[in-house]
């Protein structure tokens, strides 16, 4: 009499909307493409032959890890336009401030001038 064992991956269940509930593995983040697809290959190799996986599980892994990589793309994505972002609106920070600065200066300029040319017009009709 034999007896086989199976191991089992017991999911972590998450709670979502409703009665709905999804499971989730945790992942090794550093998972790839290559690791994923060595994965699936040796599944594969390791079935039963009297029992085989069904193909739609295989799709549906392959559909969770295409959109796993998406979603790590669009992240990347989002942290170089904010990046860029962070870039422009420096950029538009010292601009903005160059031009105050320079208005500044330039109020100043026309204050000393009026005031010169008050002193002036003053001087004149005190010598006349």
């Amino acid at each position: 009499m034999s007896t086989s064992t199976t191991n089992t991956v017991n999911p972590t269940p998450i709670t979502s909307t409703g009665t709905e509930k999804n499971y989730a593995r945790q992942v090794n983040s550093e998972l790839g493409k290559d690791a994923f697809l060595r994965l699936l290959t040796t599944q594969l190799s390791h079935q039963d032959p009297l029992n085989p996986t069904d193909d739609k599980e295989f799709l549906s892994q392959m559909a969770s890890f295409s959109s796993l990589e998406q979603m790590q793309n669009l992240n990347t994505s989002f942290a170089g336009l904010d990046k860029t972002m962070q870039e422009t609106q420096k950029a538009l920070f010292d601009t903005i401030k160059m031009f105050n600065n320079n208005y500044v200066d330039g109020h100043k300029e026309l204050v000393k001038k009026i005031e010169e040319l008050s002193l002036a017009i003053k001087e004149l009709k005190e010598n006349d």
